[in-house]
């Protein structure tokens, strides 16, 4: 879990890639893409309420009523090259 983190903790505020929902298909498998920006405009910047993108009432009950959802999908445009110097134990900064 803590890549996981550690690669949303670096990912908030930095400029991203979003791509709308080009994938979907539906249950015949026939593409049918959104051509829809939900989350962000292009090379916007994505902030610490973005996510998840799939929101529930409850967070600790995956049964719970969907709050929103989108089918959005984002990346960041890369990762800065740096040395790997120690992991803190109890936390990350």
């Amino acid at each position: 879990m803590l890549p996981a983190i550690s690669t949303l903790e670096r990912t908030i505020g930095q400029k991203n890639q979003v791509s709308p929902g080009l994938l979907i298909a539906d249950a015949n498998g026939n593409a049918t893409p959104d051509f829809t920006f939900q989350v962000r405009k292009p090379n916007g910047t994505l902030k610490k309420g973005d996510f998840p993108f799939n929101k529930l009432s409850n967070i600790n009950d995956r049964k719970s009523q969907v709050v929103s959802d989108v089918n959005d999908v984002a990346s960041s445009q890369g990762v800065v090259l740096e040395n790997f110097l120690a992991m803190l134990l109890g936390g990350f900064q």
